[in-house]
């Protein structure tokens, strides 16, 4: 078959056609890894306009397909050699909300610890004061990861009486189910004015995980809205 062919075939299988149930090894029959890398990060060249399916697809190959261990270790090696994860990296600074938080979660699947640099990265330099959702899902894969400098950022974030420093805590220490510290942190009076809880509400952790997440909605629509990722103090209702 001709190449042009093949590789047109295949990018229809991976935004198309592929129904992630991660039974990819059949694809080996006809196509190397190094041409599946190749298309994948032909493909996220090109447009963002398909990245969650391409980058679903590149994750499942790696994570949780029918591949065996030796083929799995050429692939990653394949992806690393190509700078798939440098490319990966850059959809870390779009002002899509959707493609970072997409991107955070992808980088941290892969499980390669090494690729911690690229999230501490954008941690600092962006996450960290435009946003906290994304911050705190940063930090999350950051864990996943065994980045050193998580300790280092959560007390940075402790020391500080910022609205944003406090969401951040508050939506890692409940993604953690750090029951201490989310009840702790409840007590507060900026925490209790901004989810609109009295001294009986606070102590109810339903009640706040469920304002928590209907902000965390908010900000979503806000970001999404306005085509960016940062906003403001002011931008934050408060949710009853």
């Amino acid at each position: 078959m001709d190449s042009t062919l093949e590789r047109h075939e295949l990018r229809n299988y991976v935004i198309e056609e592929y129904k992630l149930d991660c039974k990819l090894r059949f694809l080996l029959e006809k196509f190397s890894i190094e041409a599946i890398v190749d298309e994948v990060i032909r493909l996220l060249r090109e447009s963002d306009l398909n990245f969650i399916d391409i980058t679903a697809f590149a994750r499942d190959f790696y994570i949780g397909s029918d591949l065996t261990n030796q083929e799995k270790h050429k692939y990653i090696t394949e992806m690393k050699q190509q700078a798939f994860f440098q490319l990966l990296d850059t959809f870390l600074y779009s002002d899509n909300y959707s493609i970072c938080s997409w991107t955070i979660y992808t980088i941290g699947k892969f499980s390669e610890h090494e690729n911690a640099i690229f999230l501490e990265i954008a941690y600092e330099t962006k996450y960290k004061e435009a946003n906290p959702i994304l911050a705190y899902r940063c930090l999350n894969e950051l864990t996943w990861l065994q980045s050193e400098k998580v300790e280092n950022y959560i007390c940075e974030l402790e020391k500080s009486n910022a609205i944003k420093a406090n969401l951040i805590l508050l939506y890692y220490f409940e993604s953690l189910c750090d029951n201490e510290k989310f009840n702790d942190m409840l007590k507060q009076e900026d925490i209790m004015n901004l989810l609109a809880l009295d001294k009986t509400l606070s102590c109810n952790k339903d009640i706040a995980s469920k304002r928590l997440f209907a902000l965390e909605n908010h900000i979503a629509w806000l970001c999404s809205n306005n085509k960016t990722i940062s906003f403001t103090e002011s931008d934050i209702s408060i949710i009853t």
